[in-house]
């Protein structure tokens, strides 16, 4: 019995399982978003609360983080389509808790990784809601953000302490 090798059959065989395993790859999830719900966002309200499907609905309160109020303008506009801008329509939230209000408190992330709770702290739209956050990639990022007087931290004011606001607003 002989053995009939053909080139470009083969070359096409090994392109194909390639192109396959590839694919396979691709929709692979990343081992770190084990454990994590996928979901769709339905509606972003301001810089750190947004409704996502999951495929119930949640109300989530973004961990960790506290952005201006909508009336603290012009910064609270400024956080939510930040938000906006960088949100994908699909990502993964990682649920902590619940808050007084019945929400989910959580981390979001997209596929690639990117902590959109962390990116808002970075990019300085967002300050750390440090009582109820021990997670120290916040506060670093927090302080990298006020010493390069990004967003938030350009002009002093109550902006910068939205819980502080809220207290006097009440």
């Amino acid at each position: 019995m002989s053995i009939y090798f053909n080139l470009p059959n083969c070359i096409i065989g090994l392109c194909c399982f390639y192109t396959l395993t590839q694919t396979a790859l691709a929709n692979e999830e990343p081992a770190w978003l084990k454990g994590m719900k996928p979901c769709s966002v339905v509606k972003i309200y301001d810089g750190d609360t947004m409704t996502l499907r999951c495929p119930e609905k949640i109300k989530v309160r973004m961990h960790c983080i506290d952005t201006p109020e909508m009336q603290q303008t012009p910064w609270g506009k400024q956080a939510r389509d930040h938000l906006r801008a960088k949100s994908p329509t699909n990502v993964y939230l990682d649920a902590k808790t619940q808050d007084k209000y019945g929400r989910t408190v959580g981390e979001v992330y997209t596929r690639q990784g990117i902590s959109l709770n962390l990116y808002q702290v970075q990019t300085g739209v967002a300050n750390v809601y440090a009582r109820y956050c021990q997670d120290q990639r916040f506060f670093v990022a927090a302080e990298t953000a006020k010493t390069q007087g990004m967003g938030i931290w350009a002009v002093s004011g109550l902006h910068q302490t939205p819980w502080v606001y809220r207290y006097k607003n009440r």
